[in-house]
């Protein structure tokens, strides 16, 4: 259960987005032109990118923000992008088919965060050392604000660093322990999928119905698998 909480909890946040709505302070630099997108070629612009492809539902353009050193990490960068962009897929469905959802005043959307994200990001500070960068936010009083990125230039792209993003800098995540998460990631995502087929087949009618079947195939995903991790242990003990 707590690692369903966990997932549930990293897929509605996406993990990277921490930045208040409210509170950044009014621009007074002269307006922009218009970003075609992709574009990695700044570190701010990176971070663009990647909000551009969060917003479109799209793993591949997700996968295509994000730097990984290793196999491992690469794959894991993979299951994260299809988990988010099948996160975003549902409930954009889901609000679309739905109408919006109970209590959506009082909570601010994926989208909303995004937006405050890029809103930040040109009040942000950029620190590049080589082919390290780190990008900084101003706190502000009284609001929950975003900790720094870190991206690593590959070429000429500037891409967000998975070992950061993910954490997966913990020591105590084992390569055992990541490949596990990612074959979780990519078992909900699977289930995310499912959900939105049938929301958009009209099987799932309301809000009340969505939560509860979003909420069961969860659960049921994550008590097969805890079955089947018991069931490994008992059959390893020796008789």
């Amino acid at each position: 259960m707590n690692r369903l909480k966990y997932y549930i909890a990293a897929l509605l946040c996406l993990g990277l987005v921490r930045v208040a709505q409210a509170g950044t302070p009014p621009s007074t630099a002269p307006a922009r032109p218009v970003m075609t997108y992709p574009d990695y070629s700044t570190p701010r612009r990176a971070v663009e990118t990647f909000i551009w492809a969060v917003k479109a539902h799209d793993s591949d353009k997700i996968s295509a923000c994000l730097y990984g050193r290793t196999k491992l990490e690469k794959s894991a960068a993979d299951a994260f992008a299809q988990m988010t962009a099948a996160m975003g897929s549902m409930l954009a469905t889901a609000k679309k088919q739905l109408g919006p959802p109970p209590g959506h005043a009082r909570s601010p959307s994926v989208g909303a965060q995004l937006n405050a994200l890029k809103a930040a990001l040109m009040h942000s500070t950029v620190s590049i050392q080589g082919d390290h960068a780190v990008i900084g936010f101003a706190r502000l009083k009284g609001k929950t604000t975003q900790g720094p990125l870190h991206l690593v230039k590959c070429g000429s792209k500037w891409k967000l660093d998975i070992q950061y993003m993910l954490h997966l800098r913990q020591t105590e995540l084992t390569h055992k322990l990541i490949s596990h998460r990612v074959a979780d990631e990519l078992t909900f995502a699977h289930v995310l999928r499912s959900v939105t087929a049938d929301v958009n087949s009209g099987k799932i009618k309301t809000w009340q119905q969505f939560t509860v079947d979003f909420e069961s195939r969860m659960l049921a995903v994550t008590a097969r698998k805890e079955a089947k991790e018991e069931a490994a242990r008992k059959a390893s003990k020796p008789n």
